[in-house]
């Protein structure tokens, strides 16, 4: 690991945006991020409307499909800029051999690498979780917690250090119920 760092932007800031900017309750954005959302822009043959409730009752209302998307872009491309400026001369390809991996909720935002990539000038891709993660935790907005256990799991004693046994234990426990490490 080269660098940590924390960039408190995030699918959050995303749905408030689109909650602000077509002028929805966020429910009904959230909704239509996870529903409709993309990172990448649309073109204008693309922008057919969507149903914010869908029954076309009286109050519901549509929206443009690539206003969504243009709202969804803008905040992605604000991101990984702000995470270009941050990271600078460690975003060389010989710092970044396997390329830069997406997690969390918002990795899941169809065209998400595409936007990343070109911004970062890597390759970018969406991470994936080990063999033996249950289902019900292999989901994208659990891999930093996932993969802070799977670390505290891992050995990073020197050698001749003694190790806590009961710490090993507790913590062996715990991955064994997360379905991680031993």
């Amino acid at each position: 690991m080269a660098y940590t760092g924390v960039i408190p932007v995030g699918g959050d800031h995303v749905t408030g945006d689109i909650s602000m900017g077509l002028r929805v309750l966020e429910p009904y954005a959230e909704k239509l991020k996870l529903e409709y959302g993309q990172a990448t822009p649309l073109s204008a043959e693309q922008a057919e409307d969507v149903w914010i409730i869908g029954n076309k009752t009286i109050g519901d209302r549509s929206v443009p499909r690539k206003a969504i998307a243009d709202v969804i872009h803008v905040r992605v491309a604000e991101l990984f800029e702000i995470i270009c400026k941050e990271l600078g001369p460690l975003l060389k390809p010989e710092n970044l051999q396997g390329g830069i991996l997406l997690t969390g909720g918002g990795s899941q935002l169809r065209g998400i690498e595409e936007v990343a990539s070109k911004i970062l000038g890597q390759p970018v891709r969406r991470a994936g979780f080990p063999p033996g993660i249950s289902p019900e935790l292999a989901q994208p907005e659990n891999s930093t917690v996932l993969g802070l256990l799977h670390y505290g799991l891992e050995d990073h004693t020197l050698p001749g250090d003694t190790q806590n046994n009961e710490e090993v234990s507790l913590l062996g426990k715990l991955g064994r119920f997360v379905g991680i490490g031993g």
